[in-house]
């Protein structure tokens, strides 16, 4: 969390906390590292800023930040699309087409 809020210059933890919607002290203790995250601390923090990927900061995988994700760059958007094309194979193995998927895959 601290990272990203580095990262994107909120560093003002009263008003990290005002965004987030909790008290200051909730905020300054998880973020100063004396007490984890709850699961609604996580849930607020990234409800506040959600150009915040969840997925980087639960599992340390993927971008930071979502638009980096969606960027036609990203590694990110090349392995989506070759798990919709795996499954797009699957379907036309089971006899399963559908009509969007050029769209969809390409």
């Amino acid at each position: 969390m601290n990272i990203f809020l580095a990262e994107t210059g909120k560093t003002n933890k009263a008003e990290v906390a005002r965004c987030i919607g909790v008290d200051a002290g909730t905020s300054g203790n998880v973020l100063n590292g004396k007490r984890g995250p709850s699961v609604v601390f996580i849930q607020k923090f990234l409800a506040a800023f959600h150009e915040l990927s969840a997925e980087w900061l639960m599992r340390g995988v993927g971008s930071m930040l979502i638009a980096d994700i969606v960027s036609g760059d990203s590694m990110e958007v090349k392995r989506l699309q070759d798990k919709i094309e795996t499954i797009y194979e699957v379907l036309s193995k089971l006899g399963i087409s559908l009509p969007e998927q050029k769209k969809v895959a390409g």
